[in-house]
């Protein structure tokens, strides 16, 4: 049969019914099932679509999860390795794949997989994301244990919540007492509804799983399906309010908020008021700055969201031209340090990110609008930060939840490195952690 396997024109193919035949065979036969694996290994380094290889040897390390573990890690270390080779949008999934494979082996497997990423700046955001799903991954495994859960994990609750109720619905985990979901629930309280549906789905199945043949059942299930029926019907009157109240509260909006206004000469300080109110208002969680021309000098900014948000993640997008045209004498690193210490704060910085990209040829970033984003809204700036309200007139425009989110999806492309080429011509990409 592998004779025959070898007959099959598409490599791809071939290396699967390759590695089917060697997974059939009896555990008593370990050393066959390996040999054979080991010709699947190199048909798949001939393979030459990226994906299709990380996959294979992501199904071989699935498939010999339960065979040999020391083969299991072997393929999977050599999917993630693969993996690491190309940044585009369908890597990431099966990277996640394989990490979660990992943690069920050892949790420190998956560890050292994602430290593969230690050798390359290019790939500090992967390292982040598969940290923090390496987090939610622990945190999921923990629901069941802990009833309350620290600060720093609730923005990963939701999502290792609906992971528990995926592993809850294949029976892969036990049901949690009422007494270990109710921090849980009380974590709903100030989420908005998208983040707060996967926690309270996780935890009414869980509740009907453990006590519908329970004789309390009515106890305890009853209440949870009439308080689900009275939210329901308060979120129908909310949303059934009058259509022409609606109608004139939008043109009031409308008529009463200008979504844009002129900066003019000398005044500095009101537009310092005001982007100062704004960070209060919206921003919360991130920012990000996307601005060509931004330098040392720009730096400011971070002192006002400093002064209303400490905990807020910002993340700088500037172009390789602007900053190789300043002669810093130093390196560009210790020249953003260097003007934050001498000329901004004795406080350290938020927690930032600046992402210098430029194409080859001149340096220029493929972006050259000036955008600050937060979660549902923006700001389009005419200027530079630091010469708002200095001697010339610019535009302050406010984004909306559409524009905004538009603009995010342009700047993402550049900040975590899935555009690799523009117009033809190679980018490169330097982060600077402030």
């Amino acid at each position: 049969m592998n004779e025959e396997a070898k007959q099959i024109n598409n490599i791809s193919d071939q290396a699967l019914v390759h590695s089917t035949i060697a997974f059939s065979l009896p555990n008593s036969k370990i050393e066959k099932t390996k040999e054979i694996l080991s010709e699947t290994e190199a048909i798949i380094k001939d393979i030459p679509v990226t994906i299709d290889k990380i996959q294979l040897y992501e199904s071989i390390g699935v498939d010999a999860f339960i065979k040999d573990q020391t083969l299991s890690r072997k393929y999977l270390k050599l999917g993630m390795e693969e993996s690491l080779k190309k940044d585009t949008k369908e890597i990431y999934p099966v990277q996640r794949r394989i990490i979660d494979i990992a943690h069920r082996i050892n949790p420190e497997f998956s560890a050292s997989l994602v430290s593969l990423t230690d050798d390359d700046p290019t790939k500090k955001r992967t390292k982040i994301k598969l940290n923090e799903e390496i987090k939610t991954l622990e945190l999921k495994k923990d629901l069941i244990n802990v009833k309350d859960i620290n600060e720093d994990l609730k923005p990963i609750l939701p999502d290792a919540a609906w992971r528990m109720l995926g592993a809850l619905n294949a029976n892969r985990v036990e049901t949690v007492n009422l007494d270990g979901i109710r921090g849980h629930l009380r974590s709903t309280a100030d989420l908005p509804f998208s983040e707060s549906y996967p926690i309270v789905s996780w935890i009414i199945e869980n509740v009907v799983i453990r006590y519908s043949k329970d004789k309390n059942a009515i106890k305890y299930i009853r209440p949870i399906f009439e308080s689900t029926i009275n939210v329901v019907d308060t979120i129908l009157k909310l949303s059934g309010r009058n259509i022409s109240q609606i109608q004139n509260l939008k043109y009031t909006l409308k008529n009463d908020i200008s979504d844009s206004f002129i900066v003019k000469p000398g005044k500095r300080n009101e537009v310092l008021d005001y982007l100062r109110n704004w960070f209060k208002d919206n921003v919360k969680g991130y920012l990000k700055i996307c601005d060509p021309y931004f330098g040392p000098q720009d730096l400011e900014v971070l002192k006002i969201l400093l002064s209303v948000n400490s905990d807020c993640k910002v993340e700088i997008l500037t172009s390789k031209q602007h900053l190789d045209k300043q002669k810093f004498g130093v390196s560009i690193d210790e020249a953003f340090r260097n003007y934050w210490v001498t000329n901004v704060s004795d406080h350290e910085p938020p927690n930032t990110d600046i992402v210098v990209v430029g194409a080859a040829s001149n340096g220029q970033l493929p972006i050259h609008d000036r955008w600050w984003i937060t979660e549902g809204v923006g700001l389009r700036i005419g200027t530079s930060f630091n010469a708002l309200g200095i001697s010339r007139e610019s535009e302050i425009s406010i984004l909306g939840k559409v524009e905004a989110a538009e603009r995010e999806l342009e700047i993402d492309k550049y900040l975590y490195f899935t555009e690799r080429e523009y117009n033809g011509q190679r980018l490169s990409y330097n982060i600077i952690p402030l």
